[in-house]
């Protein structure tokens, strides 16, 4: 003989619904503003800056000196903005050696507040003292690199100027 119970189904109330609705709406505010979901201006820098003004999570693509970078805004660590700077791809006629040193390159820069409180990422004062990481690393070796070629291709007018400081003393 088979035996047939009857389960009870449990269905959820208004209030059940209510609960569930309140934790996916806190959720949700939890993930936007943790900065994992991101807010993409795309290249709308006036969308960017307003996000920078109040250290909001959002990325940025901007193209400056044909040479293609993204900036995401990551967090606010108290009275700095975390901003991470992404050469994302080189101008077209770029040597590649160029490319091959800078492109996919990034740094990570701790902006103070007050340094970007008119909002505008392109007037922000030596914005690369705030940064480090690889991009900013290949940035002072190209540096170096143009300085030590001058001194060369100067070097023997330098030799010439220090014989002649040099002989005038006596």
């Amino acid at each position: 003989m088979v035996e047939f119970t009857k389960k009870r189904v449990r269905r959820f109330s208004a209030r059940g619904y209510f609960i569930i609705f309140i934790f996916l709406i806190i959720g949700i505010y939890l993930i936007f503003f943790s900065g994992l979901i991101k807010k993409d201006c795309k290249q709308d820098k006036i969308c960017f800056e307003e996000s920078l003004k109040d250290c909001k999570s959002a990325k940025f693509i901007n193209l400056r000196e044909n040479n293609l970078y993204e900036f995401q805004i990551i967090k606010k660590k108290g009275d700095l903005c975390e901003v991470n700077i992404e050469l994302k791809k080189m101008g077209v006629g770029t040597p590649i050696k160029l490319v091959e040193k800078f492109e996919g390159k990034s740094m990570k820069c701790l902006i103070p507040r007050n340094a970007i409180a008119a909002g505008n990422v392109d007037e922000i004062e030596n914005i690369i003292n705030y940064c480090s990481g690889p991009l900013k690393e290949a940035i002072f070796e190209l540096i170096i690199d143009r300085m030590y070629g001058l001194i060369i291709k100067n070097l023997g007018e330098i030799s010439e100027n220090v014989k002649a400081d040099l002989f005038e003393i006596k």
